[in-house]
Parts: structure tokens; sequence; C-alpha cells
């Protein structure tokens, strides 16, 4: 003779209750990350950072030593003051919220271009054709450089994407920006750390 099933409780009422917010509310959060090779249905769970106008590093810390390349080959690095503001905008292409920031990365490195401010769109992507087909769907004019081990990720201490990093002229970072709760875009966030970092002409 079967068991009869038990009722239910009201506690495990609730939790199936709560199940579908929880998925819509990480569905509805940023890119955050342990590490940023970390697939995006695992990523999602974790909330995004705030933006912070701090640095991560402390004052006359070290820039990365490594050299990156980009798409073509080419060879940046970080060694040495780079005498400009510099912007590098860490990003994936399994992070939905990168892909939907670079736009507005572009607009703020053309409208920031005049006043000597250089965006770099650094990705931490293992698998090149992953980056190149996020790049077909959204392009950008901008240096796009891999960091597919993570050497610069990991130097500035960083944990989630999208994060930008700013240095100075004087090869200080200065800023750590995130993607902002809310309203806000990343775009905007950025912009506001350039404000107070980049001197008025």
């Amino acid at each position: 003779m079967p068991r009869p099933q038990r009722a239910p409780t009201h506690a495990a009422r609730r939790l199936r209750w709560l199940w579908p917010l929880a998925a819509v509310s990480a569905l509805l959060t940023g890119c955050g990350a342990a590490t940023a090779h970390q697939p995006a249905s695992a990523a999602a769970a974790t909330p995004t950072p705030t933006a912070r106008p701090d640095a991560r590093r402390p004052p006359g810390a070290s820039l990365p030593s490594a050299t990156l390349r980009d798409l073509e080959g080419k060879p940046y690095t970080l060694a040495g003051a780079p005498g400009r503001v510099l912007v590098l905008d860490f990003m994936s292409s399994w992070c939905q919220t990168c892909t939907e920031a670079l736009p507005g990365v572009q607009r703020l490195a053309t409208r920031w271009h005049k006043r000597g401010v250089r965006v770099w769109v650094v990705s931490t992507d293992e698998d090149r054709a992953d980056l190149e087909a996020v790049l077909k769907r959204v392009p950008v004019s901008l240096p796009v450089v891999l960091d597919s081990a993570e050497a610069w990720f990991k130097h500035f201490k960083l944990a989630s994407v999208p994060t930008a990093i700013l240095i100075d002229p004087a090869g200080q970072v200065v800023a750590t920006v995130n993607e902002p709760p809310g309203k806000a875009s990343y775009e905007d966030a950025i912009d506001a750390a350039l404000q107070r970092v980049v001197k008025a002409p």
C-alpha cells in the first residue's frame, strides 16, 4: 500500500515561492565573478560590486610588467609611466553586461580623446574566437588586448567584470570603477571618475 504524501510545510512552500524570485534577481545583476574565466551561468548569482572611485592598488604600486597582444599580435605594455590618463576596460565575452557596455565605452573614448585620455579594452577570454564573435556583433575602434592568463586582471586584484582601471599620467592607479547598480550606467560611472581625475584644460 503506497504511503500517503505529507503536505509541504510552511517553510517548504515559502522556499518553493522564493526560488523563481532568486532566479530573476540573478539575471538582473551584472557579471560579477570570482574569476574572469567563470562561465556566465555560474557568475550571474554573484552580486555585482558598486562603483568605487578609490584605487584598489595603493598609491605608487607598480603596474603589471606582462606584455599583452591584440588580435593582430601588436604588443601592449604598461611598463613605465603612460604619460596620459589611461582607462583599462576589463571584460569577457561570456559577460552580457560587458558586451552591452562596449558601445558606451566607445562613446566615452571618443568624448575624452581630445583631453588626452586613451581607452583600452582588456579581454580575459581564453579562446580568442569567443572575443572575435563579440567584436563582430559589437565592433569598436579601440585597442582590444587579450589577457587570457589574467596577468593584468590578477595584478590589479580584480574580482569581477566589467571593471575599469584608471591610470594617471604618472603611472599610478587612481580609480577602480565597477558596474553600478540601479539605473546608472557603466559609461556614466567611468565618466564621473574621469571628471575627478582629468585636470581642466
